[in-house]
């Protein structure tokens, strides 16, 4: 049996996702005031439909508080009726399927048969897996009997899409928003996995499931089955599951990809776009990889998280968030897979603006060389001018934050840079949040005895100029420039 049926939760205490947890215990604490309809909504593999069958055994099991025996709520999944609900051949327990049984005819039958008593449990429990394809007579069809359901009837709803699920059927449920799993939960079921089959495996392995995975329990199951089947018996290892889902590939990749729009070379940005296709390796995941890391830039601009922090203006993260998505969106009619990131990297990367004379040239002058017209300057001047008519503003925002040479013709771009970044080492070793608001400044002047930073945050400006921060400022600054040294933050427009 695959990992996740076989390690799938059986009791509340089984379930992974600790807030979900605390939900159900206050909800079905009090078996008299046990809600008729349960709405269940959250991304796949979060564990919406196990949530479900362990309230159709609670309800149901003969050894529990519902049983009047003790007060655990749990289910005690040795029972006839708690084997059975387990096993799927419970005949009270009705698992349908919201995309093929989706018309109103079906939902008619349904409902004549809500009205028969169960066969041997308490309650029938009706568990329909993505409600939202129902028809819209589908739903008004059900809607009376979830209003006024028999007492011996439970309706459980699960679905990834809520928004699609009408309003009149939502107030009649209790909604139960199920949230993706956090890195440590995921981590922490799948080691209950680990050591269930005996696997050997390195703990960044799991680490790395589980942020590939984003918080999805089932996936991540998956995915540990898949490589404790390649390893073989022997360790599972960090390469393994790279070489198998490209996740450290794709992580490094993205790294490089973004340096290269940083400093705007085109010709090798397509260069790698073509070598990832040659690889086999998948779009959709590159960019999937791009937006997690423009997004963790982005936090890192305001001192969130941990991390290196690119050469990247916030404005630019936003515009490049806009590309990229964009490009997802257009991914799934491309006919050639890597074409709408390459067409992304047009928009990121337009080109100089500074006409050659050739280039300036009408398309009808165009120069012929052995019968075959110059077609790369009439591509690239097409390029500029839908580049100019399509994108909002014209001239998108510059990717590195650059130094005025004017009021400071002393201080180098590089030396900005390098100066920067040991300040920001060094504060970071005190104060772990002024570093990231480091982050958001830059060093624009300097003489002997000062130092100017500008910033366009007033918040970095305060939180900078206050007495605690400014000391610890004021002794970086003067262990790397081996001398005390003023400075002063200005806001700039």
């Amino acid at each position: 049996m695959v990992y996740y049926r076989k390690y799938r939760p059986q009791t509340i205490a089984d379930l992974d996702n600790a807030a979900l947890r605390d939900r159900l215990t206050s909800l079905l604490a009090n078996p008299e005031h046990v809600p008729h309809a349960f709405l269940f909504t959250g991304p796949k593999g979060t564990g919406k439909t196990s949530t479900a069958r362990i309230i159709a055994k609670i309800v149901n099991c003969e050894e529990n508080l519902y049983a009047g025996k003790g007060k655990n709520i749990e289910p005690c999944n040795t029972c006839s009726e708690c084997v059975s609900i387990t096993n799927g051949s419970s005949m009270d327990v009705l698992e349908i399927d919201g995309a093929s049984n989706r018309g109103i005819d079906e939902i008619r039958d349904l409902r004549e048969k809500v009205r028969l008593s169960p066969v041997s449990a308490r309650k029938k429990v009706y568990i329909i897996d993505e409600v939202h394809m129902l028809t819209t007579e589908a739903f008004n069809a059900l809607l009376k009997t979830i209003e006024e359901p028999p007492a011996h009837v439970l309706f459980i709803f699960c679905t990834t899409e809520p928004h699609k699920v009408p309003d009149t059927i939502i107030s009649r449920c209790v909604h139960v928003a199920i949230t993706k799993g956090s890195k440590e939960e995921v981590v922490g079921s799948l080691q209950k996995v680990v050591e269930a089959e005996k696997l050997s495996i390195d703990q960044e392995v799991l680490e790395e499931i589980a942020r590939i995975t984003d918080g999805g329990f089932r996936d991540a199951k998956k995915i540990l089955e898949e490589l404790a089947s390649a390893a073989e018996g022997k360790t599972i290892t960090l390469d393994l599951l790279h070489t198998l889902h490209h996740s450290g590939t794709g992580l490094v990749f993205a790294q490089e990809f973004m340096n290269t729009i940083c400093v705007q070379d085109g010709e090798k940005a397509i260069s790698l776009i073509e070598n990832a296709a040659a690889e086999n390796m998948d779009m959709g995941y590159i960019l999937d990889t791009l937006l997690d890391l423009l997004h963790t830039q982005l936090l890192l601009h305001y001192g969130i998280g941990e991390g290196e922090m690119m050469e990247m203006s916030e404005e630019f993260i936003a515009y490049a968030v806009d590309v990229f998505s964009r490009a997802k969106g257009q991914m799934k009619y491309a006919s050639v897979s890597q074409l709408p990131l390459e067409l992304a990297i047009i928009e990121l990367i337009p080109g100089d603006e500074k006409e050659s004379e050739e280039e300036k040239e009408p398309a009808s002058s165009v120069k012929v060389q052995s019968g075959k017209p110059n077609l790369t300057m009439m591509m690239k001047k097409q390029q500029h001018i839908t580049f100019q008519q399509r994108i909002n503003p014209p001239k998108p925002p510059v990717p590195v934050k650059k130094v005025s040479s004017e009021k400071s013709p002393q201080i180098s771009v590089n030396h900005d840079i390098t100066f920067m970044d040991n300040l920001i080492q060094k504060v970071k070793a005190v104060n772990n949040s002024l570093s990231g608001v480091l982050r958001g400044i830059t060093l624009s002047d300097k003489t002997d005895d000062s130092l100017t930073f500008t910033t366009r945050f007033s918040f970095h400006k305060e939180r900078l100029e206050e007495s605690a921060n400014y000391a610890i400022m004021e002794k970086a600054i003067r262990e790397i420039m081996g001398k005390q040294m003023k400075f002063n933050i200005q806001l700039v427009k």
